[in-house]
């Protein structure tokens, strides 16, 4: 795989943002297609994943 289809494919990881009746949030990453979800792992994304979601 190309680096340029690589980095289209963890580009297109989408963030959601859960909005609760007392105004707090959540905000976690949305389902991954089997090739995100082997790049998460391959280049170990969990270990920021708070940083990925703080926008």
């Amino acid at each position: 795989m190309s680096p340029e289809i690589l980095k289209e494919d963890l580009k297109n990881i989408k963030k959601i943002i859960m909005i609760y009746k007392d105004k707090s949030t959540i905000k976690q990453i949305a389902s991954q297609t089997k090739i995100q979800s082997e790049l998460w792992k391959m280049f170990n994304l969990e270990k920021i994943k708070n940083v990925l979601t703080l926008h």
